[in-house]
Order: structure tokens, then sequence, then C-alpha cells
């Protein structure tokens, strides 16, 4: 089961990192986060075909430890925003409504 279900994700993502490839858009970075990214057939398997590329792509994983509890995944993921000095800060957003609400009396 497993095999199968690592090449249709390998599929899929040779599929769009030729799209991405073909937009020319610059991106060239894998992350591969949660729960999936803690076994090490799937994470050896994607390794592989970032390195194949033509212009190899750079894949990041977050170590074992953090890849098996979303509350630890949020987390990680909050550390690197404020290291990169990212916030959420509501007085510093613009917040526009896309569907804003209707009173119906």
């Amino acid at each position: 089961f497993q095999n199968v279900a690592i090449k249709h994700i390998e599929q899929r993502l040779k599929r769009t990192i030729d799209m991405l490839e073909a937009q020319d858009d610059g991106i060239r970075c894998l992350a591969v986060v949660g729960g999936v990214a803690a076994n090490k057939e799937l994470r050896s398997r994607l390794e592989h075909i970032c390195e194949q590329r033509e212009d190899p792509w750079k894949m990041f994983v977050p170590p074992p430890r953090l890849c098996t509890d979303q509350g630890s995944m949020s987390a990680w993921a909050a550390i690197e925003r404020i290291m990169v000095g990212s916030s959420d800060e509501p007085d510093n957003q613009e917040v526009h409504a896309r569907f804003p609400f209707q009173f119906h009396e």
C-alpha cells in the first residue's frame, strides 16, 4: 500500500514541478510538512525527485520529532515566521470583507 501511495504522490509532484518550471516563476523549493513528512521512504523518494531535476530543487523538511503533531508543526511554522519578521498583528493589517454580511429584518 505504501509504495502505491508514494507513487501517486510522486506522479503528482512531478507534474506540478513540470508546470512550475514551465511558468519560469523562480519557484524551486519543496516544503514537506505534517505527519506524512515523518515517513522516511516518502522523504527519500521526494528528495530523489528534487535532486534529479535539470535545475535541482531544494527540499525543506522539519525534524521528524516535529512532524507527528499538528500543534508542533503550527508552532514550528510560527517560529519560522517570527524569524523573518512576519506577523499577524491586527494593527498592521488591512482587512476588507470579500462577502459582506447583510441585515435582513
